[in-house]
């Protein structure tokens, strides 16, 4: 049996949806840090104060990382209650098919 001509594609292209999605990714982090650096810039010199890159990095890590990690518990909060739900609605929907099966046509 001959192997899937598709299946030997470069690997940009088999895993397209993979790049485009880490492209998106990047290009949202990098938009946050340097919309956040030029905030950053105004608000030191509206202070009068001299902008230091090291604190501004703090200051945008930690933000990315709340974002991140309410983001994480919002999926996992999503991914627990459909494992909770699920099974139940299958198991209804076995029944239901059974009961059906067993009525007198």
């Amino acid at each position: 049996m001959a192997a899937d001509p598709g299946l030997q594609r470069q690997p940009t292209i088999r895993y397209g949806f993979v790049w485009v999605a880490f492209v998106v990714l990047l290009g949202s982090v990098l938009g946050q840090w340097i919309a956040g650096w030029l905030a950053y810039l105004d608000q030191q010199q509206m202070h009068g104060a001299t902008p230091d890159f090291a604190a501004y990095a703090h200051q945008a890590f930690r933000a990315l990382m709340q974002d991140w990690q309410s983001e994480f518990l919002s999926v996992v909060s999503q991914i627990a209650g459909l494992g909770v739900v699920y099974p139940w609605v299958r198991l209804n929907r076995a029944k239901a098919t059974r009961a059906r099966t067993k009525s007198p046509a």
